[in-house]
């Protein structure tokens, strides 16, 4: 399951340590590495921590291994287009939050709009695209408002609607902030503007508080994971928000929430990866650790294989050979709540499903990305997701 990493664990080792580097302004020592800057720059990008790698590279000293010109021109060059991304992002941040104080519109700021605030450097903190929460009764009000400052509706999903506004800028403003099935989570996130903050000098612009920002981590990284993986930049989060909070918090608040969700475990093992890996005594990538090396091929959000993998472990009991068709019908007849998130007109119109079905299974059928991952579905590979699964603490989960 992790050859692609073992394969080339001395560029992934050296892209961890110059992260590493950036992340706490110290030069890293890559002498006993023999890597392959090209290689380096492709992970780089894959995992969407080009601009820390960037920096660290520039941290090196004169006797540690360095970049060929090219290829250092290379990470410059992403690093301009990152750049422009990031002050563009936060331009129109800024921009969204006048104009929803102007029309008395609440609206939460969340994930990596708030973590790009405590990185060494706001470009150093990717994010693909803006997150917002807006209650759903207000949808059209901020439809007319996004409108108005050149975004268009894309598509309405389970638990968002996506905009973009050309050339590059991705808003997924949310009306929920979990979809998943643990009742306790749910119930959590139902009423979570009564726990935010309010940003200084605004109205209707809300943040959550700091113990909500890190229990919402959580819970986002386990939805990855579940999906396809959970991917090494979200470790990042991990160590860079508790250098800045850890002794801030409240603890006790956070972690008898964390205890109610079942994740407790879950977040001891994640802040020990973090430190592990980006922590100025950290040891680094473990060659010897399949969780660190599973997580290390996850890229920026898991990938496909890892997707079909996981979903297959969780339909197969422990010591069971997992079922293709099984899996292949769980795709073309899901809980009428997958449907339904995925197809938000039947909220108003229930009796659209027949119609809503039959487009499903045609869509799932013949042109679902999934079909090119079914070999992944083995006993071999059910095993492998279920052990990842119970070391992180998640075999119990209720999500």
């Amino acid at each position: 399951m992790n050859n692609q990493v073992l394969s080339h664990f001395d560029d992934y080792c050296c892209t961890f340590r110059l992260i590493k580097s950036a992340l706490n302004g110290i030069s890293a020592d890559i002498s006993d590495l023999s890597v392959n800057w090209k290689y380096i720059l492709e992970i780089s990008e894959n995992m969407s921590v080009t601009a820390l790698v960037k920096a660290g590279i520039d941290l090196l000293a004169d006797n540690q291994n360095k970049p060929e010109n090219d290829v250092y021109s290379l990470f410059k060059n992403e690093l301009r287009r990152l750049a422009v991304l990031d002050s563009n992002q936060l331009y129109e941040l800024e921009l969204m939050q006048n104009e929803f104080e102007k029309s008395e519109t609440d609206m939460l700021i969340m994930k990596g709009c708030f973590f790009k605030k405590i990185y060494p450097s706001s470009v150093m903190r990717y994010m693909g695209d803006i997150d917002t929460y807006v209650k759903f009764s207000d949808f059209d009000r901020a439809d007319k408002i996004l409108e108005k400052l050149g975004y268009q509706a894309e598509k309405l999903g389970g638990h968002d609607k996506i905009f973009k506004k050309p050339p590059f800028i991705c808003l997924e403003q949310h009306f929920t902030l979990y979809d998943g099935k643990n009742p306790e989570i749910k119930n959590y996130y139902d009423s979570i503007l009564k726990r935010c903050n309010l940003k200084n000098g605004f109205s209707h612009i809300y943040e959550m508080t700091p113990e909500d920002t890190y229990i919402y981590l959580s819970v986002h990284a386990v939805h990855h994971f579940n999906y396809a993986g959970i991917a090494p930049r979200i470790f990042i989060d991990y160590y860079v928000f508790m250098e800045n909070f850890k002794n801030s918090l409240n603890w006790d608040y956070v972690y008898k929430k964390l205890e109610d969700f079942g994740y407790c475990e879950f977040d001891k093992k994640a802040v020990e990866i973090a430190y592990c890996w980006f922590g100025k005594d950290g040891r680094g990538l473990d060659k010897s650790s399949d969780l660190q090396l599973f997580i290390a091929s996850c890229s920026t959000y898991g990938t496909m294989r890892h997707n079909v993998g996981i979903r297959a472990s969780k339909m197969t009991k422990s010591g069971r050979k997992p079922s293709k068709l099984k899996f292949f019908l769980k795709q073309l007849f899901p809980e009428f709540d997958k449907i339904q998130a995925q197809n938000p007109v039947l909220r108003k119109f229930p009796l659209l499903l027949p119609f809503v079905w039959i487009v499903y299974v045609i869509k799932k059928a013949f042109s679902s990305t999934t079909r090119h991952y079914y070999g992944n579905i083995n006993k071999t590979s059910s095993d492998f997701y279920f052990r990842m699964s119970k070391e992180l603490g998640l075999n119990n989960q209720k999500d």
